[in-house]
């Protein structure tokens, strides 16, 4: 990852006070909204805006990667309409920058008035000192189209215009960026790196007399506004086979304040006459269009981008591709067994080659990605997974329970529903007792498969049925529908599973990964959010969340891996039976100048054997006022400022867990090296139902906690988890006049256990 250096004194400054409903909390992070564009070309050097809110203070961006560097150019404040003075001043300016491009004499220009309101800065705005043509043409259309009105989204309003230097030897494909103020990091955002030519829109463009016949191959960044409506030209000869994609919800991937949630894409194809050709609003059960076509006769074309429900604002942004690259619109089979050969055939669009050899070395993830084929890359990757168990491939006919396939479990099929009804048995011998899991694994491959299971016993009666399977560890997709489900058997004898397509479609892609095996008790574990500010030698609290499986319910440990020292995780397990937990990650004694790239490690004994994983860092993603997602991130990211507010080395004594009686009073002791500030109070984070804290007592050297556990407690016996305590000081405000809390961080994570008296 390239980062611009910082110095020093910057990651001493501390977090601004923002007042809030009586309390005055650390500085929130930067808000990243949107980047635009949101990708470009190797080898070139591009003008990107970042913006979001909260990035006042922005003085770094990081980005994923090798090859790549980004460097802030400026900081823009929140802009909202511009006033009749300034409207008069841009149109003269403007007026003027267009008549002296033109070769025409300009009027001198008459030095402003004292109280002349000056022009607002803005990125656009920021290029009149020497704009284009291209430039002035924007500025006239954003400022005095007639009847447009500007957006003013609060979520939107700041922005940061970043400098992307990017090498000719930078690998094309999706990075992650983000902003780093002294206040933390944004979350991260996609940015792709691409082998094709890059243009921005340039509006007005909703007619295709508006708009220049376009060079094949490109990729066309654009924005769509309230019922905007983009247009696009270009040449093309019979019989080349194009495919035009369109990334917009890959670029942002869920809006907090949108119905659906993220930029529901249309793209429609016409001929030099107007005359319809082809649609999409989606690639199967991707929000993001795909069209695939073969050119019926050398001519001029044109293709329309829009919202399909005529939405519109800054953050709907796209990368649009037209060219002959090579498109895979799935493969079979799916992906196989560790360590062995396997080929898979390929299917699609300007393929070089019809199948392809899997790497199955062993690494980290059972989950990879195929992102180019005989050297070529693809416009979007293609997944596939390994398993240690056999394989072994479907074989036709099997869509009764007369001709269903003989599998000897534990075991791998790999099949696929080949036309609109089809359904695959597989029928295989179980004892009385036994527990078996039946997992379909395709959607989360890319397949269209939406799959349901059902058990059969020999007369043919269904014994249970399995549809979609929910989780929080399905990142994007908004439809997890791979089926999954366990089963004990009532009685010896022979059974079959049966899968299908809920909806009753098939075809060549429609390809899956059924697994077939007794319990195989595992777990992964994301880490959130991905990036966080810590104080020097002081306590962050971090959450984690673990995915189990096939029945493992045991405590899961956490640490820390690498290079790094002076880092520390307290409060370090997820507790048996628990799926989640808050932690606290301290710092080193020591700022350091810029963010670092942390690892965790989960480990867990499963049947008398050690297992360890990555964690994974992820962040949380509000979709349509409600909906909460988890998106993976590449890199864990921490930056450390100076320390302000509380002693370091705050820790905890006596025995942990703390033990917590229903009805009874639990004192917690902790050590402070230092003096805590005065007017102090500590305020316990979310906790369990009938714990209050109710009172606090320092000695010197000494912090006494006092906590109540009432009888409602009682239901909550066999509870581990971990307290989380802030820390607060009472300050007043002269010019409110008023009183509010202040705060000043987090004691350590504090593990305790509900136990009986």
């Amino acid at each position: 990852m390239n980062r611009k250096p910082l110095s020093l004194w910057l990651q001493g400054l501390f977090f601004l006070l923002v007042p809030t409903s009586g309390q005055a909390q650390l500085a929130q992070p930067p808000h990243l909204g949107y980047l635009f564009p949101a990708g470009a070309q190797q080898g070139t050097t591009v003008e990107v805006v970042a913006a979001g809110n909260r990035l006042a203070r922005t003085k770094a961006a990081l980005i994923s990667g090798k090859d790549v560097q980004v460097d802030v150019v400026e900081v823009f404040p929140p802009l909202r309409n511009l006033s009749p003075g300034q409207r008069q001043k841009l149109r003269t300016l403007v007026s003027e920058k267009l008549r002296k491009q033109a070769g025409l004499p300009v009027k001198e220009t008459q030095p402003p008035e004292k109280d002349e309101e000056p022009l607002p800065r803005t990125p656009l705005l920021a290029r009149l000192a020497n704009p284009t043509r291209e430039d002035l043409q924007r500025i006239i259309y954003e400022y005095f189209t007639p009847k447009r009105t500007m957006q003013f989204v609060p979520a939107l309003a700041e922005s940061v215009l970043l400098k992307v230097t990017i090498s000719p030897q930078a690998e094309p494909g999706w990075r992650q960026l983000r902003l780093l103020s002294p206040a933390g990091l944004s979350r991260p955002l996609p940015f792709q790196i691409g082998s094709c030519p890059e243009v921005t829109e340039l509006e007005p463009n909703e007619k295709p007399s508006s708009c220049p016949v376009m060079k094949l191959p490109v990729v066309i960044n654009g924005q769509i506004e309230p019922g905007d409506v983009d247009t696009f030209r270009f040449k093309a000869s019979q019989g080349q086979k194009l495919i035009l994609v369109l990334s917009a919800r890959r670029l942002v991937p869920f809006m907090a304040d949108a119905v659906p949630g993220w930029f529901e894409g249309l793209l429609t194809l016409y001929d030099s006459g107007g005359k319809q050709l082809a649609s999409a609003d989606c690639h199967g059960f991707d929000p993001d269009p795909v069209i695939c076509w073969c050119v019926p006769e050398t001519g001029e074309y044109t293709v329309v981008v829009r919202d399909s429900l005529y939405r519109g604002r800054k953050d709907f942004v796209y990368r649009l591709s037209i060219g002959e690259g090579p498109f895979v619109e799935g493969i079979f089979p799916l992906g196989g067994k560790t360590g062995s050969k396997v080929l898979t055939k390929i299917y699609g669009w300007n393929l070089p080659v019809d199948s392809l050899s899997l790497n199955t070395d062993l690494a980290d993830s059972n989950f990879r990605q195929i992102c180019r084929i005989a050297g070529q890359w693809l416009a979007q990757p293609v997944s596939y997974h390994l398993d240690t168990l056999e394989e072994c491939l479907e074989r036709e006919p099997n869509n009764t329970m007369e001709k269903a396939q003989k599998v000897s479990p534990p075991a791998i099929v790999n099949g696929t529903i080949e036309k609109p009804g089809d359904v695959d048995l597989f029928s295989f011998h179980a004892l009385a007792g036994e527990s078996i899991v039946l997992e379909v694994i395709a959607r989360r491959l890319g397949s269209p498969l939406d799959s349901f299971l059902q058990v059969k016993d020999a007369s043919g009666r269904i014994l249970v049925t399995s549809d979609d399977t929910e989780g929080p560890n399905i990142g994007i997709l908004t439809h997890q529908a791979d089926a999954y489900l366990s089963f004990r058997f009532p009685v010896t004898g022979t059974y079959s599973v049966q899968i299908g397509d809920t909806c009753q479609h098939g075809g060549p892609t429609y390809a899956y990964r059924l697994r077939i095996s007794p319990p195989r008790p595992d777990f992964s574990v994301l880490v959130y959010p991905s990036g966080l500010t810590a104080a020097t030698g002081q306590p962050v609290p971090v959450s984690f969340l673990a995915l189990r499986q096939d029945g493992f319910d045991g405590p899961i440990h956490l640490s820390l891996s690498g290079t790094e020292t002076g880092f520390s995780l307290q409060g370090a397990t997820i507790p048996a039976g628990q799926s989640s937990v808050t932690c606290t990650l301290t710092g080193p004694a020591r700022p350091i100048s810029e963010p670092v790239c942390l690892s965790l490690l989960a480990t867990a004994e499963i049947s008398g054997q050690m297992l360890q994983r990555k964690v994974v860092p992820a962040d949380e993603w509000e979709q349509a006022f409600i909906y909460k997602h988890l998106l993976p991130a590449e890199e864990f990211l921490v930056t450390v400022r100076q320390a302000w507010g509380l002693p370091l080395g705050t820790e905890v004594t006596g025995q942990l867990p703390v033990k917590i009686i229903p009805g009874e009073i639990c004192l917690i002791s902790l050590k402070v090296p230092g003096k805590l500030p005065e007017n102090v109070s500590f305020n316990l984070v979310s906790p369990p139902a009938g714990l209050v804290l109710q009172e606090s007592r320092t000695e010197p050297g000494q912090l006494t906690l006092t906590l109540y556990a009432g009888a409602e407690m009682e239901k909550s016996i066999g509870l581990a988890n971990n307290l989380l305590i802030e820390v607060l000081r009472e300050v007043t405000f002269p010019a409110a006049g008023k009183k509010r809390k202040q705060s000043l961080g987090y004691l350590p994570a504090i593990p305790f256990q509900v136990v009986k008296r």
